[in-house]
């Protein structure tokens, strides 16, 4: 997949996909390609856009089982092209993942935090999600909790001073068990503008909908139960009635754990 952050359309002159494939196509400010399933190796990139005269050519190299995001960038007038490891997979605690790069022109590293929305104030032990972003490459997966954040990034106040942590303008709301890559980039200000790119959607169905399931087993659970039960105990004989409701009980045990 390939996506751009360029005041203006974007267009792809030519992606040349082991000199025998070929794709080009357009794509608009923060607009994201369909993903496309390519041979492994090393890829090159054939970029150029209407924001700048420059024509981009870059080789990255694919693995074999593994998915990316070709991230397109203009910093500085210049144009960029660079490879993110992209997670197309929802997480087994159900929480979602989330990775965050960024196009920051004067700065080449900073450590952010996805806070929650109800933080006011921020301390070194406050709860959240850090981050520390190196310039065109994006961070690790980290797994989230959802719900609305805001991000703070750590400045430095003076020269002589500490860095401590400043709230952006910018936030973002976080589903459950989706996977987001977070682009932080700013337009000749210090507002900090944000592009989030889900690669797996969130989940759109309530747990809330197994509530009724769960009666109506449980339900017919007990009624199976007490009906298995007084059986095993009118049908034993007088001296194995134990002994048969015993059993009884043992096999609904050996169900539970053996059973779907």
């Amino acid at each position: 997949m390939a996506t751009q952050r360029c005041s203006g359309d974007l267009s792809f002159t030519q992606v040349s996909i082991v000199a025998t494939q070929c794709h080009s196509g357009d794509l608009s400010f923060t607009q994201e390609s369909d993903y496309l399933r390519e041979t492994t190796g090393a890829q090159t990139f054939s970029v150029s856009a209407n924001c700048t005269d420059e024509t981009l050519t870059k080789t990255v190299t694919l693995d074999t089982s593994s998915a990316y995001r070709i991230v397109i960038l203009k910093s500085a007038d210049k144009l960029d092209v660079y490879k993110a490891d992209d997670q197309r997979t929802k997480s087994r605690e159900g929480n979602s993942v989330i990775s965050v790069l960024m196009s920051m022109e004067s700065h080449t590293e900073m450590t952010v935090k996805l806070v929650p929305d109800y933080y006011t104030t921020l301390k070194e032990n406050s709860p959240g999600v850090e981050f520390v972003v190196s310039s065109s490459k994006p961070t690790m997966y980290k797994e989230i909790n959802p719900g609305l954040y805001n991000i703070w990034q750590k400045v430095l106040q003076n020269v002589n001073s500490s860095e401590a942590w400043r709230m952006t303008n910018a936030s973002i709301n976080v589903g459950t068990g989706a996977s987001y890559s977070l682009l932080l980039y700013t337009n000749n200000t210090d507002m900090v503008h944000t592009v989030v790119y889900s690669s797996v959607t969130a989940n759109t169905v309530s747990l809330l909908w197994m509530v009724p399931q769960y009666v109506i087993i449980t339900v017919g659970e007990i009624l199976f139960s007490v009906a298995g039960l007084a059986f095993a105990y009118s049908e034993a004989p007088k001296s194995m009635k134990s002994v048969v409701q015993a059993t009884w009980s043992l096999t609904m045990t050996i169900l539970y754990y053996t059973g779907p």
